[in-house]
């Protein structure tokens, strides 16, 4: 009797241990396949019909994303201040189409050619890098989530400039792994977003990297509030703390499409890093700086700004 009572509590938990390994390998495996699906694909799409088949594909994404549509509703309303509802609709369909193409353009990126990547961006203010460069403490390019950042660092990487993504640490590892590996191919260094990270970026800093940080969105919960839109929300103090803590520039920057085949990256001057008061309120206020900058440049594109998820700790 003990024996079956034994056996009949081994078996259920070898069940759960396959069912647990079955469901790793067939989640790795859907995942994987149809990102390099996508790639496969993508590849052979012209430059100008990624624009037609982002139109083609959004307003499906528009109608069964409802979660995402009520947020980025809500993102867009703060930023067109008091719009319309037909022009708040507008805006934020557009946004999905913005989203479908920035998708898009990932899945091509490692099959454009060198040219095609040169003539797909235009920047201005790289000469904003260059000095920071020439001072030996690296930048430090805070950007929100506008436009295909991908393609601005392929572009900066092709120019010579040692560049370094700061990139959420994405599940299963090998979905990771996998873009990093893409990354990788294009000569772009790779950090995951973890508890790690302040001591890896901080090393390639004083090595005299361009870090890319994306800081408009608190994903560790450990941001500080900051007037952004108009309202009370947290924002990653990273950007700010680690340019303090090393005295590399920190440039407000972003990159948003301006027709069917060109990008336009804009980096801005350095903040003024000159210490004012504690090491928390210099932190805070480079953040708040930071946020008004990105004010700025998320008006110039508003339907390009991916921010489908919504701070649940802002006021």
């Amino acid at each position: 009797m003990q024996e079956d009572v034994s056996q009949g509590q081994v078996k259920p938990d070898l069940r759960a241990v396959l069912g647990y390994i079955h469901s790793r390998i067939s989640s790795y495996n859907v995942t994987i396949l149809s990102y390099k699906f996508a790639e496969y694909i993508a590849k052979f799409l012209p430059k100008r019909t990624v624009v037609y088949i982002s139109e083609l594909v959004s307003p499906f994404f528009y109608l069964i994303l409802t979660n995402k549509r009520k947020n980025i509703t809500t993102n867009l309303k703060q930023v067109l201040q008091d719009p319309s509802p037909v022009k708040l609709q507008l805006y934020a369909e557009r946004a999905f189409v913005s989203y479908a193409r920035y998708w898009i353009e990932v899945f091509r990126l490692t099959s454009m050619g060198s040219v095609e990547i040169e003539n797909s961006v235009v920047a201005q203010g790289l000469e904003y890098i260059d000095l920071a460069l020439k001072d030996g403490n690296g930048a430090i390019l805070a950007l929100p989530h506008l436009g295909n950042w991908d393609i601005a660092g392929a572009w900066l990487a092709q120019r010579g400039y040692p560049i370094v993504a700061v990139v959420e640490e994405l599940k299963p590892i090998e979905v990771f792994d996998w873009f990093t590996k893409r990354r990788n191919s294009m000569n772009i260094d790779v950090v995951a977003l973890n508890k790690q990270t302040g001591v890896e970026v901080i090393k390639k800093l004083r090595s005299n990297h361009v870090v890319a940080l994306v800081s408009d969105r608190d994903l560790s919960n450990s941001g500080v509030e900051v007037d952004f839109f108009g309202k009370k929300q947290r924002l990653p103090v990273g950007a700010a703390t680690l340019a303090l803590r090393t005295k590399a520039h920190l440039l407000p920057s972003a990159i948003f499409s301006t027709s069917d085949t060109k990008n336009k990256m804009i980096i801005g001057k350095s903040l003024d890093l000159t210490r004012r008061g504690d090491f928390s309120s210099d932190a805070t206020r480079l953040t708040q700086e930071l946020a008004w900058e990105f004010e700025t440049i998320i008006r110039k594109a508003p339907q390009q700004w991916h921010m489908f998820n919504i701070d649940r700790n802002s006021n």
